[in-house]
């Protein structure tokens, strides 16, 4: 990528988040998730992207699949996050995960406009290369690069 990042592409299947496909970013140093991994649904900038762009009933209804039943029990300013995150068009958060990762998270639409996968590039700052994209830089290659499956997905189904 020439972000020199990795990213990942993460599907809802069966009620989980899965990573289905990685690609490691080209330096020898790198921060990816497996293939087959299971991510969450509130922590995450794919489970952001999942949850900002289904209705509220299928939000509510990815949340119970992963046991949120009590809306109390989701984390503080969630609604108000997830708002932000459609008026942008992406999600741009530290990883709940990994300190100092950014997790900058795209939707790729299907034929039909909904959110079929989020593209996600687990951002690190490079500090040995002086010419390596910054964040914001990173964040626009990664929405081109949605944009672009967005608009594969929607040929391929004519």
């Amino acid at each position: 990528m020439e972000a020199e990042q990795a990213c990942h592409l993460v599907i809802h299947d069966r009620g989980h988040l899965v990573v289905v496909a990685q690609m490691d970013g080209p330096g020898y140093w790198n921060v990816s998730i497996r293939i087959g991994s299971r991510v969450g649904l509130v922590n995450t900038g794919s489970g952001h992207i999942f949850l900002a762009y289904h209705s509220d009933e299928e939000a509510k209804l990815m949340l119970e699949e992963q046991g949120f039943t009590d809306p109390n029990a989701l984390p503080k300013g969630l609604d108000q996050r997830l708002t932000t995150v459609r008026k942008l068009g992406y999600e741009n958060m530290p990883s709940a995960q990994v300190s100092g990762v950014f997790n900058l998270s795209v939707p790729i639409f299907g034929p039909l406009g909904s959110v079929i996968a989020a593209l996600t590039c687990p951002y690190t700052q490079r500090i040995d290369k002086a010419n390596a994209p910054n964040i914001t830089e990173a964040l626009t290659m990664l929405q081109a690069a949605g944009h672009e499956l967005s608009q594969r997905s929607s040929e391929k189904s004519k």
